[in-house]
């Protein structure tokens, strides 16, 4: 008897392990794409796709906004590759890393050039992530201030 409870818990115990190895294995993964998401924006500071937005955006070529856009669809991919990962994960971890990317991703659905990038490339990436991307948009842009410009 006491060999079938310490079979049970060294099951257990490599059931576990094995949880937590692929938990690591998809942090890790996302971590680096998102390295070489910064890597990029570092190469392209002409670029307004840092998280950080630039202040007086700059006017971009034809060239520059070509590179805008495959970035961003980088981004987009980053994203949805999260989205795919963490929303079927254990309620702990998705709790502990989506909320985080979440509002990563909100952070980007409020900002025009992304939703330009999203309207060209956001059909070619998993229909359910497209839902989920096409209600932060919406629910962004309806949230998003108007600037009114005093001509006076």
């Amino acid at each position: 008897m006491l060999g079938v409870f310490a079979g049970l818990f060294k099951y257990w115990k490599t059931t576990k392990k094995e949880q937590l190895d692929r938990e690591y294995g998809t942090y890790n993964a996302l971590d680096d794409k998102c390295l070489d998401f910064v890597k990029l924006c570092l190469q392209r500071p002409h670029l307004d796709i840092f998280d950080v937005v630039d202040r007086e955006p700059k006017s971009l070529t034809d060239e520059q906004k070509k590179e805008e856009q495959s970035a961003f669809t980088i981004l987009i991919s980053i994203f949805e590759r999260a989205f795919l990962m963490y929303r079927r994960q254990s309620s702990k971890l998705r709790d502990k890393q989506w909320s985080g990317w979440e509002e990563y991703i909100k952070s980007f659905a409020t900002r025009q050039n992304f939703r330009d990038a999203f309207s060209v490339s956001g059909r070619t990436f998993d229909t359910e992530f497209q839902e989920y991307m096409d209600g932060l948009l919406e629910a962004a842009v309806s949230t998003t201030p108007i600037v009114q410009v005093d001509h006076n």
